[in-house]
């Protein structure tokens, strides 16, 4: 053959490479689009499908690989202790009630405070009430306090009833241990023995035992609620306070301590363990008078402003006074002065020279000394 020749066979060749080459991508992408016009027609048929069963009402049902995820998700939301009276799930529950806490306090925080710039007649307050830090810190103390009790009730009971579960398979485990063991080593005289001791049994001694066990069970219950409700507070008030600056955290803190002590007393007298005395919150009050307006006269400093302008309003102090308030405040001022104590001195002084004008004015001269 000549070189000529053997050159148009490998040109033949190579066109019909080229022409097999193009063929199969042809096919290829034949079959990829073909794919896709049948994926493209399974979605609208399924689109159609579902589509109908919302017309018809019923239950929308998709068969795909996020299905087990949501599956998933549903059964954890839907997760709900025998213990907890709640409809709905346990996380259902705690953020349906932290919602609703947080709207209530939010919504009602806001409308007061519009009503008293309404009533004071500052129109500016009107728009900077619902976007302040008192309204978000309030808010969130209520709110954060709502979050945390209930999700640590629901969490302990939880995690109580599935140790409780977990204890009676091991028991019932053991139990079978045993009797397997028992029926290996078989005995007739002991089970003839058992026969009589069973026939010496009254007929209600099985419901006895259940009502013995009902009533264990209903006391474990109650010590179980006890201890979870206890720490449940102590934790959401712990969160709920953490986020209150230090004047407010006094004040939620002496409401509160006033409420519990009042309850503490309450409980004594119901369980009978000191007697009832009628003029037990007169005598209570006289106490608590006598200390209060003891720091209102002799230390002032140290009392907070909505009690110092209620006993200013009541006992409408003369220029007397003041010069007396004035002295025991620079009393305690040198005395602390001369301790080298830095804390507390400075809002005495501020105190002393906050009483009176007149007093101001001696300040001024120098008649008093720092």
């Amino acid at each position: 053959m000549t070189e000529s020749s053997q050159e148009h066979l490998i040109q033949q060749n190579n066109e019909i490479n080229e022409k097999k080459s193009f063929q199969g991508i042809k096919q290829n992408n034949k079959q990829q689009d073909d794919n896709k016009y049948e994926n493209m027609f399974s979605l609208k048929n399924l689109i159609e499908k579902l589509v109908l069963q919302i017309q018809q009402g019923q239950d929308v049902q998709i068969n795909n690989k996020n299905n087990s995820i949501i599956q998933k998700i549903k059964s954890i939301v839907e997760i709900k202790s025998n213990s907890c009276s709640h409809k709905y799930g346990c996380i259902d529950n705690m953020y349906l009630k932290t919602l609703r806490g947080f709207l209530i306090s939010y919504i009602g925080y806001c409308g007061l405070s519009a009503f008293q710039s309404l009533k004071k007649k500052n129109f500016k307050l009107l728009v900077e009430i619902f976007f302040r830090a008192k309204t978000l810190r309030f808010t969130l103390f209520l709110s954060l306090m709502n979050f945390w009790v209930n999700s640590i009730q629901c969490l302990l009971r939880n995690k109580i009833e599935n140790f409780q579960n977990y204890k009676n398979l091991k028991y019932n485990k053991q139990g079978r241990e045993n009797m397997q063991q028992s029926d290996q080593t078989y005995n007739p005289k002991l089970k003839n023995q058992n026969q009589n001791i069973n026939q010496l049994k009254p007929q209600n001694s099985d419901n006895c035992q259940n009502q013995d066990q009902q009533q264990n069970f209903i006391k474990t219950t109650q010590q179980q609620e006890k201890i979870i409700t206890m720490l449940a507070g102590a934790i959401g008030g712990f969160f709920a306070l953490a986020t209150q600056p230090n004047s407010q955290r006094k004040t939620w803190v002496i409401f509160t301590l006033t409420r519990a002590l009042d309850f503490i007393y309450n409980n004594m007298v119901i369980k009978k363990k000191i007697p009832e005395f009628k003029g037990f919150y007169v005598i209570l009050f006289s106490l608590i008078n006598m200390l209060t307006v003891y720091a209102y006269s002799c230390d002032n400093s140290q009392v907070f402003s909505g009690l110092t302008k209620f006993y200013t309003f009541v006992f409408n102090p003369n220029e007397n006074d003041t010069v007396f308030m004035c002295a025991t405040q620079m009393t305690q001022y040198r005395w602390l002065k001369e301790n080298g104590i830095v804390e507390g001195r400075a809002k005495n002084l501020a105190y002393a020279k906050s009483l009176s004008k007149s007093i101001q004015k001696l300040f001024e001269k120098g008649n008093i000394k720092v």
